[in-house]
């Protein structure tokens, strides 16, 4: 559980993979929707490389 009282905690640096661009993400056929279904493939395959 967490404590009662806040804190400040360290987190370590750590490499992201983000999408960037501009757009409506409720556009069915936009740059958006687009991009994150290349986020989603791309994090699947490292994730699915270390279990190998």
């Amino acid at each position: 559980m967490p404590a009662n009282k806040p804190s400040i905690v360290t987190v370590p640096k750590m490499n992201y993979i983000a999408v960037r661009g501009k757009g409506n993400p409720n556009d069915e056929s936009g740059e958006y929707k687009e991009s994150i279904g290349l986020l989603y493939a791309i994090a699947f395959t490292i994730k699915m490389s270390y279990k190998g």
